[in-house]
């Protein structure tokens, strides 16, 4: 694939300085067709490629790249009408913690099953007419599928999340070319929401299609290496592999593997040590000041605090930013498909503290070690400690593309990410502490 123009000017920044999420959101607006994105084998993450016969440069991929100028401040203004309230959590209307009443969907998804509740109580209420939601391939498991589920069993299939680059917004060109009056939801990560926010203000038709943004927290997305290293140290073969779940049977629950037959249970939080390592990092998620969804209606997470961490079926945290969504799950609430309590902003902030200090205080350090050009405005300025925990995740960076990893002990990797992680929560407990002084 050949590049021209600006498209080669956002192209070869995205590669080189890394500001590239691999969302998508450039393919599905580019008119002529111009970008495809395909699988980085190198860097285990999404690209774009875009062809120098088909493209105009038109510069329409610029405007709607999240990659590209992503000013949260003037974005959060645009969405909610207002200027940003909490540099921590975004504007947001209230604060729950909660779960779905449904056993099944609750034990089935990532952390109380709200998300899908949440989906199917708008699609048999007629709020929505279908959702861009994310599956692995029936194909090769390791590869995500973003499709329009418009049936509940579509949305149970979508349901749980996918530790792997997804490139969700590709699929926006489903959502615009759909039958006149239809409305649908989505529910995508930070970057793809920015992405889609930036797209629905170059493309007006946009804000009557997508009636519902549904976020998830995101402290990164790790890259395509970062499941096959735990499968390659358990001699699983990618070829026998026939079902994947990230997260499945209660919380945090299993990674559960199906291959040859056989299934493997590996519990999360041992998996996660490994998948979740800087180690497997995609740079651009070392320059992320969004892991709460801000530009979303409503967005979702796990309530990683001591009261429901001994709930083994698992409970959500739901941050309401909109009246719309608000709305929505009080009447489910209501009708008695879910069950939820108001939860002060302050513990939300808590129960993501070690996520939240990273992307707010620490990544001002993070990005000019790594001598990127990105800049970031809701974010607060690091200090000399913050540069030093810095170190790690940068250096890791670093490791990761000369392959290294597949030669690391696991627990050297394990007691790494342990000693990094100790550091920054005591950090992150003194900046919250500390937080309206700043």
């Amino acid at each position: 694939m050949i590049l021209s123009g600006r498209c080669l000017k956002m192209n070869v920044r995205a590669i080189r300085d890394g500001s590239c999420t691999g969302c998508g959101t450039c393919a599905a607006f580019c008119h002529k067709g111009a970008i495809r994105l395909n699988i980085d084998e190198a860097r285990g993450v999404y690209y774009p490629n875009v062809s120098e016969n088909s493209c105009d440069e038109c510069g329409i991929c610029l405007k709607v790249c999240p990659g590209n100028d992503a000013d949260l401040y003037s974005l959060n203004e645009q969405v909610s009408g207002k200027k940003q309230m909490d540099v921590f959590i975004g504007n947001y209307l209230n604060c729950y913690t909660g779960y779905s009443n449904d056993e099944k969907t609750r034990s089935d998804s990532t952390s109380g099953g709200l998300v899908t509740g949440l989906l199917i109580y708008a699609l048999e209420s007629g709020i929505i007419d279908g959702a861009l939601v994310t599956r692995m391939s029936r194909t090769d498991q390791l590869i995500p599928e973003p499709f329009i589920a418009r049936t509940k069993e579509d949305i149970i299939d979508a349901s749980g999340s996918k530790y792997c680059p997804v490139p969700l917004n590709a699929l926006l060109k489903e959502v615009i070319s759909s039958k006149k009056g239809e409305k649908f939801a989505v529910v995508g990560l930070p970057c793809h929401i920015h992405g889609m926010k930036k797209a629905s203000s170059v493309f007006k038709e946009l804000n009557d299609k997508i009636v519902l943004y549904i976020g998830l927290f995101c402290n990164h997305t790790p890259n395509f290496f970062a499941l096959p290293s735990i499968l390659d140290r358990m001699n699983i073969k990618k070829d026998d592999i026939t079902k994947i779940n990230y997260r499945h049977n209660g919380w945090p629950g299993f990674i559960t593997v199906t291959a040859a037959e056989k299934e493997y249970k590996i519990p999360f939080s041992d998996g996660w040590s490994i998948m979740g390592s800087y180690l497997f990092y995609p740079k651009r998620c070392l320059l992320c000041s969004d892991g709460l969804a801000e530009l979303s209606d409503i967005s979702f997470g796990d309530a990683w605090l001591p009261e429901y961490m001994k709930d083994k079926a698992g409970t959500s945290i739901a941050i309401s930013r909109s009246d719309k969504a608000d709305y929505l799950i009080n009447k489910m609430s209501a009708s008695g498909r879910i069950t939820i309590g108001r939860i002060d902003a302050e513990k939300v902030a808590v129960s993501q503290k070690i996520m939240l200090y990273l992307k707010k205080k620490n990544i001002n350090s993070r990005i000019r070690l790594l001598k990127s050009d990105m800049s970031c405005d809701n974010v607060l300025s690091p200090g000399p400690v913050d540069y030093a925990l810095a170190l790690y995740p940068v250096i890791c960076h670093k490791l990761s593309r000369r392959k290294f990893t597949k030669y690391l002990p696991v627990k050297a990797i394990k007691a790494m990410e342990y000693v990094h992680l100790r550091l920054c929560n005591l950090r992150a407990r003194s900046i919250l502490h500390h937080r309206n002084d700043d």
